[in-house]
């Protein structure tokens, strides 16, 4: 399971100093994942074949289960994990 939220903006742009650009794949752990301006493909890990979940463009953060994998992509999307 996934838990995603979405929200407007992220107050400190800072969160994403260093963060990953889109694409990417996040895989489940417990940790907690932020985004920006990504859309979401959420997939049982191992079974890519097809989504079990689809998100739009967003900004948002979750927390993700183990035995989840996520992949993230948009135009200029960053991803941040475990913060």
């Amino acid at each position: 399971m996934v838990l995603l939220r979405r929200a407007r903006s992220h107050e400190g742009r800072s969160l994403f100093s260093d963060a990953d650009n889109t694409p990417t794949t996040v895989e489940g752990s417990g940790q907690m994942v932020y985004w920006r301006d990504c859309f979401i493909l959420v997939y049982k890990t191992g079974h890519t074949d097809k989504p079990v979940e689809e998100h739009s463009k967003c900004d948002g953060e979750g927390l993700v289960q183990k035995g989840i994998s996520l992949w993230f992509g948009g135009r200029n999307g960053q991803v941040k994990e475990g913060v």
